[in-house]
């Protein structure tokens, strides 16, 4: 991660904004990129590689990718996140998936409730904490940061 997690602590999530790959008239079921705007930090892009990425870089446009569909960029995320905006973020702590034993993502946990995101499998999967997606993947709360 390019960003220290801790930075996130005492900020508000200020807004979310998501790039997802749609193909056929058919959107995945997951993010290709989330962005959340942090007070204090600016804009924040998570993506995945080899673990969750963050960096400051602002949404980029949406574009066609020819025979393999397009990816469209928009002023929302997933529920679990919207629900979040306007709040602040109480703690943060990393997530670990065994095995292969390593971090791959951020637990940011805000007075109604914490959220998940990791990359796993290079998928951006974000979530309710806890949640029964999280033991199926074997995540666990390594430590809080």
């Amino acid at each position: 991660m390019s960003i220290d997690p801790e930075a996130f602590i005492g900020r508000t999530l200020v807004s979310v904004s998501s790039a997802w790959h749609e193909f056929e008239g058919q959107r995945g079921a997951v993010p290709v990129h989330i962005w959340l705007s942090v007070d204090g930090l600016g804009t924040l892009q998570l993506h995945t590689l080899n673990g969750l990425v963050i960096s400051t870089d602002s949404p980029y446009e949406p574009y066609e990718m020819v025979e393999h569909g397009r990816v469209l960029v928009e002023p929302s995320g997933p529920a679990v996140l919207l629900e979040r905006v306007g709040e602040r973020i109480e703690a943060v702590s990393r997530l670990t998936q065994s095995p292969p034993g390593m971090t791959v993502g951020l637990l940011l946990a805000f007075r109604a409730g914490s959220v998940g995101l990791a990359d796993l499998g290079d998928e951006l999967i974000v979530a309710a904490w806890p949640a029964e997606e999280w033991r199926r993947w074997n995540v666990s709360v390594r430590r809080q940061v």
